[in-house]
């Protein structure tokens, strides 16, 4: 079993942005992350896929859970939040493939990746609503 928080973006709507264009700053970054600073451009996937925030889930440890009093009677609660309410707490992290036989690159890209806990605190702080605005 486990916990888990679903912030769904209110109304039918699936929310998400355009794709991510790369440009320098970000070649930067996933050079400097993947720590390989002379990767060849040709090995850099030129766009990122845009965030869907339709619904992120967040599995939450049974520590945190205990403290909200929604969680008594389910493992399962539903956040609603506005239409892409969420965006602040995702970032851009680049990914380097590595050929699993010989360990040379294949390619790098940047992803979004949720700072999950930073969501939690701050959903935490304004005292675990249901219904939820995290620019409030």
């Amino acid at each position: 079993m486990q916990f888990l928080l679903e912030f769904k973006a209110g109304g039918d709507d699936v929310c998400g942005t355009d794709l991510t264009q790369v440009g320098s700053d970000l070649v930067a970054q996933i050079r400097s992350e993947g720590n390989c600073p002379e990767l060849p451009l040709e090995m850099i996937k030129g766009w990122t896929p845009g965030l869907i925030l339709a619904c992120v889930p967040v599995i939450v440890e049974e520590a945190y859970a205990n403290q909200v009093e929604c969680f008594n009677d389910t493992d399962r609660l539903s956040v609603t939040v506005p239409e892409n309410g969420l965006k602040k707490f995702f970032y851009l992290k680049a990914f380097v493939q590595h050929n699993s036989l010989n360990g040379k690159i294949v390619s790098a890209c940047a992803e979004w990746v949720l700072n999950e806990d930073a969501l939690l605190d701050a959903w935490a702080k304004a005292a675990f609503p249901l219904e939820w605005n995290p620019e409030d």
